[in-house]
């Protein structure tokens, strides 16, 4: 079944945010399938790639009085220094919601934890689980081993490459010392046999 969406309201997120991190750039009121959702783009001032975060959209009916909230969480994501994300999913709002404001909860950067209390962000390092950290070492271990590997391997590669040129060097040598030895041969028998030769004219004549 196709989705079926009507515009509603769109326009720049005005609400005062925390600097240098991530931020509420524009926002869209879309009606889908009969469902009022609110789409959100975000742009990343932190200076580190976020891969999850988490916060909540206090919605408000146009008097300003609260009507609801929703906790969103997005994983698995890669959301670079710099650049916008739009999430894939939209957030289902009550129908009288028009307008509504953004808490960040906590923005996950690798091992890093930022956690926002009272206006300000803390900054957490997590440990790895050792089970995880066993498994990066193992990892990165292997991949020592392999590189090891390879380079014993192409040393080897390159030895029996050097002694295969030597012996192939020395049969050429041995060939060549033949030929000049079968050369050198032929020209004293060649000598020889003149000599005889000329000897024997001598007799005769004498």
């Amino acid at each position: 079944m196709i989705d079926e969406e009507q515009y509603i309201a769109k326009g720049d997120y005005r609400r005062p945010q925390i600097g240098n991190f991530i931020s509420v750039k524009q926002y869209l009121f879309l009606r889908r399938n009969g469902k009022k959702v609110l789409l959100l783009r975000f742009f990343n001032e932190l200076g580190h790639t976020v891969d999850g975060m988490d916060y909540t959209v206090f919605q408000c009916d146009a008097g300003g009085n609260p009507l609801a909230c929703a906790r969103v969480s997005h994983g698995d994501m890669q959301f670079l220094p710099g650049e916008f994300y739009a999430p894939g999913t939209a957030v289902e709002v009550e129908e009288a919601c028009a307008d509504f404001s953004v808490v960040f909860s906590e923005v996950r950067s690798e091992c890093y934890r930022y956690r926002v209390t009272d206006g300000g962000v803390s900054v957490f390092y997590v440990r790895r689980p050792p089970s995880e950290e066993r498994a990066r070492k193992e990892k990165k271990s292997e991949g020592g081993w392999r590189a090891v590997l390879a380079a014993l391997i192409t040393v080897a590669l390159l030895t029996a490459l050097a002694v295969g040129q030597m012996a192939i060097s020395d049969a050429v040598g041995n060939q060549t010392g033949l030929r000049r030895g079968r050369e050198a041969y032929t020209a004293l028998t060649e000598n020889a046999q003149a000599r005889i030769i000329t000897a024997g004219e001598r007799n005769v004549e004498v």
